[in-house]
């Protein structure tokens, strides 16, 4: 009988122990972004675009401006009233810096400046609190600046592109609230919404840098993913 309670004993700790360590085992999800959709899609050029007479502000050989997007498309896709837009900044003597988002007729639906961090690189974030609401299953253009000199803005370094703004069942939007950041991505990332991908992956990147630096290399953005996140951009107050 001793022996019989000792074998069950030694069953039940070694059952206890493996369900404890599966508890405690991290979550494990392979992010991935599909870009199938964006073969074909132009590609971002090299220095950014510019408004007129270029003006050496950047430190070029860290890196150009450049807006985080799938295959460098700069095509952006997502689900949120105001998307927030990832792009790498490089080490600038510029302080400002400006986002616009347009309508298909160029109509004017949000713009702001915002301060740059001095001296500094890496991946930047801004949000987007157009005017109006968007328009589920159409289009915008959005640029993003450098203000290399306020006084004379056609010296601006330019990246430009498209949004394009899809809504998502309410019932699937009430069920993604409860869940977490990586599970959110995830989704996204499977259904093609990449600024959401982004924006919630980002969430987790100082926990979990793997699956930032795999979302993004999965992209075609493994050399971005080097950088890190940094604080910026508040908007300021247009003069």
């Amino acid at each position: 009988m001793k022996h019989l309670t000792k074998v069950f004993s030694l069953l039940l700790y070694s059952y206890l122990g493996m369900f404890s360590s599966a508890i405690a085992a991290p979550q494990v999800i392979s992010l991935k972004f599909p870009t199938d959709q964006y073969r074909g899609a132009p590609t971002a050029t090299s220095g950014g675009a510019t408004r007129g007479e270029a003006l050496s502000c950047t430190n070029t050989s860290q890196g150009d401006l450049n807006v985080l997007s799938p295959n460098n498309s700069r095509i952006l896709t997502t689900i949120s009233a105001n998307p927030t837009i990832f792009f790498y900044v490089p080490p600038t003597q510029a302080t400002l810096g400006e986002v616009i988002l347009l309508d298909k007729d160029d109509k004017e639906l949000y713009t702001t400046q915002f301060l740059l961090p001095k001296q500094s690189s890496g991946i930047a974030s801004v949000v987007l609190y157009p005017q109006q609401a968007l328009v589920s299953g159409k289009s915008y253009k959005y640029s993003l600046a450098i203000i290399c000199d306020s006084q004379f803005r056609n010296r601006d370094i330019v990246v430009s592109g498209e949004l394009k703004y899809i809504t998502i069942d309410e019932k699937v939007a009430q069920s993604l609230k409860n869940q977490d950041y990586l599970k959110k991505a995830n989704y996204y990332a499977k259904q093609g919404y990449w600024l959401d991908t982004l924006e919630n992956t980002a969430k987790i990147s100082s926990r979990q840098p793997g699956q930032w630096k795999e979302l993004l290399e999965s992209a075609g953005l493994k050399d971005i993913g080097s950088f890190s996140l940094i604080d910026c951009c508040t908007p300021i107050k247009i003069p």
